[in-house]
């Protein structure tokens, strides 16, 4: 007469097992740290998982959806604590280690066809909880990066327009943005150079923020009519800033260049309207051919241009006397720009041109004739000098 055989079971000891993969868990992986979330919070997740692949494998069968959704809940409440994803992967890999190794030490004395198929029950328990918090994590962090872009834009925006620093809306967003208002904060704006269709490249903006996270303390990233705004909190000087701009563009390898301006550092976030408008107008500047292969265009020193571009009808008007009576002679136009480029001296000029010391003499007596003006007279040839920059402006940027 044969006798029942009772089914095996696994009854493995869940406190030991949940002791031993948080030891291999916190403090171990980025984000497992009292900074992201508290250490009280993560027995629990892991007991429940160590429960739900015991009890599957009495019933011999893989988790219902409704047994996944602690796992989904998980995802999330980590993709709110900003947990790097790879980190909480790498959380259950190590909970499914700890549960096969001694699932496999308790079942020694199983039949080894047995034993294979419970492993394998395990492992695809662990694969299901897995993908159940991957979905429900990258759910949650688009959900929040949608979010975060939005008031990333509304911060932009209002800055180019000047918002009142003392606003509730100014408060309401450094709070969501979770970043610190004060320090060293700096715009930048950032287009793409036109391509051969004409259109100007649009900026990768993911691939940018991430060359500059390891270089800055904050970022706060907008985009207004096309343009990238950069709003950089870091502890250096605005010459650092600059260079950890034109690394991270160079870092890049878009296909058409990038063309960035630059405002002035501001001791707050709260000031920072001036830097950004100084950005959107140094880029404009910084956008023209003539400013190809600078990466990084300092407000600074495009003060001028940007005067000139912020009243074109003024500017036009100052060409239109000055140099627009020229323009029959071009090369009385090219003395007066070798003139100015070599600090009025006629002598240099003249070996610049290649021509005779006595020829630049002639040329700068035709020069008065014609507008009246003496190319040597300093309030004069402030005057020609700025309307030679805004015949350059006006040659490359298509809506002066």
């Amino acid at each position: 007469m044969k006798t029942s055989q009772s089914p095996r079971r696994y009854d493995p000891v869940v406190d030991e097992l949940v002791e031993q993969a948080a030891e291999r868990m916190w403090g171990v992986y980025p984000g497992y740290q009292p900074e992201r979330f508290d250490r009280s919070e993560l027995d629990p997740a892991i007991r429940a998982n160590i429960e739900l692949a015991v009890a599957a494998l009495g019933q011999g069968r893989g988790p219902t959806l409704a047994e996944l959704e602690p796992a989904r809940a998980l995802g999330a409440a980590r993709a709110d604590q900003s947990v790097p994803l790879e980190s909480i992967i790498q959380a259950y890999r190590q909970t499914e280690r700890v549960i096969v190794l001694d699932f496999l030490q308790r079942s020694r004395e199983w039949p080894h066809e047995e034993a294979n198929r419970a492993t394998a029950l395990l492992i695809s328990v662990f694969d299901e909880l897995t993908d159940a918090m991957i979905g429900s994590y990258r759910d949650t962090s688009s959900a929040r990066e949608a979010a975060r872009r939005q008031v990333e834009n509304e911060v932009v925006a209002a800055l180019a327009d000047g918002i009142d620093s003392d606003s509730t809306r100014f408060d309401r967003w450094v709070r969501l943005l979770d970043v610190d208002e004060d320090g060293c904060w700096t715009a930048a704006a950032l287009r793409g150079r036109p391509g051969d269709s004409g259109e100007p490249a649009v900026p990768q903006r993911q691939v940018l923020l991430r060359q500059l996270a390891s270089d800055v303390d904050d970022v706060i990233c907008g985009e207004l009519n096309n343009t990238l705004v950069l709003l950089l909190r870091t502890r250096d000087r605005q010459d650092q800033v600059e260079q950890v701009l034109a690394a991270a563009m160079a870092g890049i390898g878009q296909a058409a260049p990038l063309a960035c301006g630059l405002g002035t550092a501001t001791a707050s976030l709260r000031t920072a309207a001036q830097s950004c408008r100084q950005a959107l107008a140094s880029l404009r500047v910084s956008a023209s051919p003539a400013w190809t292969g600078v990466p990084v265009v300092d407000y600074r020193d495009v003060v001028v241009e940007t005067m000139l571009l912020a009243d074109p009808l003024a500017a036009e008007a100052l060409h239109a006397s000055r140099i627009a009576p020229l323009e029959p002679h071009p090369y009385l136009i090219e003395t007066l720009e070798a003139l100015a480029d070599d600090h009025l001296s006629q002598a240099a000029t003249a070996r610049r041109l290649f021509v005779h010391l006595n020829t630049i003499g002639h040329r700068l007596h035709r020069i008065r004739e014609i507008t009246g003006l003496d190319p040597l007279r300093f309030p004069d040839v402030l005057e020609f000098s700025l309307a030679l920059r805004w015949r350059k402006i006006r040659a490359t940027d298509p809506t002066p």
